[in-house]
């Protein structure tokens, strides 16, 4: 609609400076007549010469009907550009664009190609992030190792505390039972001393005394007369 209105707007515009052609070749003092100060100080024949050297048209590109229409038509292939990168050339587009809004020497504006490329800020800060969450993986690792090996050392310790405390157990048992088989050594010969020494003493009874204690009432003086 609009493309079909601007061309018709143009065909019409190139009419009426065919006709204003016309009007100044029939009065070519109307021209300047109006406008003393010009800076052309034109005269008939001069004028109408160079109206017939030249054929007046629109500036205007038919085909497009406004500057706005241009960059609309730029950005579409930019964005086409965008999604589909292999197939477009996205510095001639931008540099072609940059033109068309009044920019004449748009390499100025463009990046060198061969210059490193700025990072970028939200890849910056997800890597910063990633790092991040892998130093507190490895912090988390080095406590649970850190913990393992103390918990390792803490086993060591109490089974060597109670190695200890079973060799500790034993010894007093030997200890304890050295000591009763001594005491009982030593009570058997003091069974056997105090036997022997009982029967010694049986052993030193006078014979009389051992007759008078072994014989019969026969035995007594005076119980026989009796």
């Amino acid at each position: 609609m609009i493309d079909a209105v601007h061309k018709r707007m143009h065909t019409a515009q190139a009419r009426e400076f065919q006709l204003l052609k016309q009007r100044f070749m029939e009065d070519p003092e109307a021209f300047w007549r109006h406008n003393p100060n010009g800076t052309t100080n034109w005269d008939k024949e001069s004028f109408v010469q160079a109206l017939s050297l030249v054929n007046l048209v629109p500036v205007a590109d038919p085909n497009t009907p406004t500057n706005t229409h241009r960059l609309m038509k730029v950005m579409a292939l930019i964005q086409l550009a965008q999604q589909m990168p292999s197939m477009f050339n996205l510095r001639n587009i931008i540099e072609q664009a940059l033109r068309l809004i009044g920019f004449s020497n748009p390499e100025e504006f463009m990046a060198d190609p061969n210059a490193q490329p700025m990072p970028n800020p939200e890849m910056i800060k997800a890597q910063a992030q990633l790092q991040k969450v892998q130093q507190q993986g490895k912090d988390a690792m080095a406590r649970i190792a850190a913990d393992h090996q103390k918990n390792k050392i803490e086993l060591i310790k109490a089974q060597l505390q109670h190695k200890a405390q079973m060799s500790e157990v034993q010894a007093r048992t030997t200890i304890d039972a050295d000591r009763l088989q001594h005491d009982k050594r030593v009570d058997g010969a003091d069974i056997i001393k105090d036997t022997t020494d009982s029967l010694g003493a049986l052993g030193n009874i006078p014979p009389r005394a051992t007759a008078g204690v072994g014989a019969g009432p026969s035995a007594i003086p005076g119980a026989g007369g009796q």
